[in-house]
């Protein structure tokens, strides 16, 4: 009975969302929208991961690399600098064998033994200078796995739901990451202001 008695209020909120909402839209905003019960969260997801991008601001840090020996064996030490402040001291964890990849490193005995408080030789000291990076827009699979996490939607939904979105122009695909357009922030904003519980994760996650 739970599951017939979900699919009823689905059903239900599908009707509501679908044939009372998108009429207001085509008043509102303009003629040909709509709204849905999973395409709507899913749209105000791309909106606000765009919000979170453009509000962004970008830090410098740098990593520094020391290129150093032990008994003739090299190795380079890497330590973070991040805001002109220390975020991780140098230790035998952040260090690895010159020449020698990952794989090698972790089964062990790539490096020179080394003890706290060890005196090495400075070969060479040098730094790279890196910034920080916005979240990435949502993809159409990083998109899914979004409203998966929230638990909304399901599989059989969500090709219709992305094809929704570009035909009614909510969302445009920029090197295949999704750019919300005008229309589709104006609608997001709409129905998070005036309609906010069609629009909550929780509550579409909930049916």
């Amino acid at each position: 009975m739970p599951l017939v008695n979900a699919q009823q209020a689905r059903r239900a909120l599908d009707y509501l969302v679908g044939f009372n909402l998108s009429p207001l839209l085509w008043r509102k905003i303009r003629p040909g929208l709509s709204a849905g019960r999973v395409q709507s969260p899913a749209l105000r997801l791309i909106v606000e991961r765009e919000l979170e991008i453009e509000a962004f601001n970008s830090n410098e840090y740098w990593t520094v690399h020391l290129d150093s020996n032990k008994n003739h064996q090299p190795f380079t030490a890497r330590l973070f600098q991040y805001q002109g402040k220390k975020l991780e001291q140098l230790s035998i964890g952040s260090l690895y064998t010159e020449g020698v990849d990952d794989a090698v490193e972790e089964e062990g005995g790539s490096l020179p033994p080394l003890s706290e408080g060890d005196v090495l030789p400075v070969d060479n000291l040098y730094g790279e200078q890196h910034f920080t990076q916005p979240p990435p827009r949502f993809s159409e699979a990083s998109l899914v796995k979004a409203l998966e996490e929230h638990g909304i939607g399901r599989p059989s939904t969500y090709a219709t739901i992305i094809s929704t979105l570009q035909a009614r122009e909510y969302a445009l695909l920029d090197k295949k990451r999704f750019v919300p357009t005008d229309v589709g922030r104006v609608v997001t904003r709409f129905l998070t202001e005036h309609f906010t519980r069609y629009v909550d994760y929780g509550f579409c996650a909930a049916l």
